[in-house]
């Protein structure tokens, strides 16, 4: 019975910790675009979160958006993300996060002071409007020329962060940063390989 007891105790220990259900979903992620909902809705859950803003960024001095998306518990929030397009040249937290050490989670209080956030039109204008001031900003090791930008998002409803979320999220950056790496290898390696020349015809 002993035995049983220390089993039992150790399955609940590794079910009640879901990273590495996470890490197994980046991980399928990486390989396909289609498990990126999944893999982030098990942050969202995991994390407490409301969602997070995943992006490709392109330079350092200058960045340029590639590509961004933002996931809600699954769902794909294009308004949000086509919003955020029109204010990312603009947005002065993402030269600060490209100066810190990769991987550096800070909060978006963190990276402007508040008289910079008052004359700031993200915080102004976008980040109220979509209830995002408690986002958390992390650019993680590029691949090539680009950088993954990751903006964990809680809402005010939902409160500070909690150490264990952090904690969590912390555990996880190197595993996103990986999965976004393969990922835009991927697409880099695809965009480069020629068009198939098509068949010639028979005499």
């Amino acid at each position: 019975m002993a035995g049983i007891r220390h089993w039992d105790a150790e399955s609940a220990v590794r079910l009640a910790d879901p990273f590495d259900r996470i890490v197994d979903a980046l991980h399928c992620a990486a390989l396909d675009d289609a498990h990126w909902p999944r893999a982030l809705a098990l942050i969202d859950t995991a994390c407490g979160m409301a969602g997070s803003y995943l992006a490709a960024l392109a330079g350092r001095r200058e960045p340029r958006l590639v590509e961004g998306w933002f996931h809600s518990h699954g769902e794909r929030n294009r308004p949000f993300e086509q919003d955020y397009a029109k204010f990312f040249a603009g947005d002065e937290r993402v030269a600060r996060l490209l100066l810190l050490p990769s991987g550096t989670l800070i909060a978006n209080a963190e990276l402007c002071t508040e008289e910079e956030r008052q004359a700031s039109a993200v915080f102004r204008e976008f980040l109220p409007r979509w209830d995002a001031a408690n986002q958390l900003n992390v650019c993680l090791p590029a691949q090539g020329e680009r950088h993954t930008l990751w903006m964990p998002t809680r809402t005010q409803r939902q409160g500070e962060w909690r150490p264990s979320h952090l904690r969590l999220l912390r555990r996880l950056l190197p595993h996103v940063g990986q999965a976004m790496r393969v990922r835009q290898a991927l697409v880099q390696a695809a965009a480069t390989v020629p068009a198939q020349a098509p068949a010639a015809s028979g005499a």
